[in-house]
């Protein structure tokens, strides 16, 4: 999740300067990490809880 600091640095950036956007687009690389930890760890959760 360290490629996303970058992100969150610029739109931080751009909001301090008054810069107001509609959409904040991710890239497609951070939304199939982010749903992969989740099925992964929702597995694991199961799989220890039972």
């Amino acid at each position: 999740m360290f490629s996303t600091r970058k992100l969150f640095r610029v739109w931080s950036g751009e909001i301090d300067e008054g810069v107001r956007r509609d959409r904040y687009d991710h890239p497609c690389s951070h939304l199939v990490f982010c749903v992969v930890s989740v099925i992964v760890m929702s597995f694991a959760a199961f799989v220890l809880a039972g």
